[in-house]
């Protein structure tokens, strides 16, 4: 079969202020390389499609989280 390559990447920064409250944000992605998965093919034979990649996973995608914590 066709080999997938998946990765998902992740930052974070921690801001502390005053004594117990604090500051997070984070940035996360899926594919963040946009990479491109084939996850169907074309198995009706005789088709113009036989054979071939006719179905993808989804694009990168990017993540913003901003959390207080107190």
């Amino acid at each position: 079969g066709i080999a997938n390559f998946s990765l998902n990447a992740s930052l974070f920064r921690t801001f502390r202020f005053r004594e117990r409250h604090q500051l997070t944000f984070r940035i996360a992605s899926t594919n963040p390389l946009n990479h491109v998965n084939v996850t169907s093919i074309g198995t009706l034979i005789g088709s113009i499609n036989e054979g071939l990649p006719v179905g993808a996973a989804g694009m990168r995608t990017l993540t913003a989280d901003l959390r207080i914590t107190f």
